[in-house]
């Protein structure tokens, strides 16, 4: 089956196809319009934002003050290898 669909045969049929007049088959489908499913998601940029990025960069700044600059960046840099 696998070397059939290589065949020049196929190959060639399947080039003579205009794929700009084909329709998908999930275009009558409810709830499948690729444009309506993506959504900006707010809740997840608001969690990002307000914990990850705060809290990388407080943990940054509290070891900074803690440990001294250079012990702080050893700890940062294992800290992102993992």
């Amino acid at each position: 089956m696998v070397l059939m669909m290589r065949s020049p045969y196929v190959i060639h049929r399947l080039g003579s196809i205009d794929l700009t007049k084909t329709k998908p088959f999930t275009t009558h489908f409810p709830r499948a319009d690729i444009h309506e499913m993506l959504s900006a998601d707010i809740l997840h940029q608001l969690i990002k934002g307000t914990f990850k990025d705060h809290l990388v960069q407080w943990i940054a700044d509290y070891l900074h003050i803690t440990h001294g600059e250079t012990r702080a960046n050893n700890i940062l840099d294992n800290i992102d290898r993992r």
